[in-house]
């Protein structure tokens, strides 16, 4: 459970508790009503908080898939510009869930072929899409 979700459940049982020290002055009836509502009006937050903390997980989840499509991306861009075997400057890679993708022209089918295979070479590539087309 996050910090948040800790913090938004105290709120509530605060509140709560606070709804309970009003009901000393009030009648049987009026005591069951408001139990009610507060009954409800807690269900209601924590299903509020719930969501809440599930939007925040998936977005910690995409912010850290997205910084390990970056780290790839460096890598293979890397590994292009310390290869003799081919033109870092001419080809464009993208990377979305380790998948990367090779855009651009090259020389000769061998540059193709070397580009991706140093691009599957790269850690926590999952697969390579190779999209190079050779100058005719």
């Amino acid at each position: 459970m996050t910090t948040q979700h800790k913090w938004t459940q105290a709120w509530i049982a605060t509140a709560a508790a606070a709804g309970l020290l009003g009901l000393a002055g009030c009648s049987k009836q009026e005591q069951a009503e408001l139990e009610a509502k507060t009954d409800q009006a807690k269900a209601e937050m924590h299903a509020k908080a719930d969501a809440a903390g599930e939007k925040i997980d998936q977005a910690q989840t995409d912010m850290s898939q997205a910084l390990d499509d970056t780290t790839i991306t460096t890598r293979v861009k890397t590994a292009f510009a310390e290869s003799p075997a081919v033109s870092a400057l001419a080809i464009s890679v993208e990377t979305d869930q380790g998948v990367v993708s090779l855009t651009g022209t090259v020389a000769t089918e061998v540059e193709r072929i070397a580009a991706e295979s140093l691009a599957r070479s790269v850690a926590d590539v999952r697969d390579v899409k190779n999209n190079l087309v050779v100058k005719s």
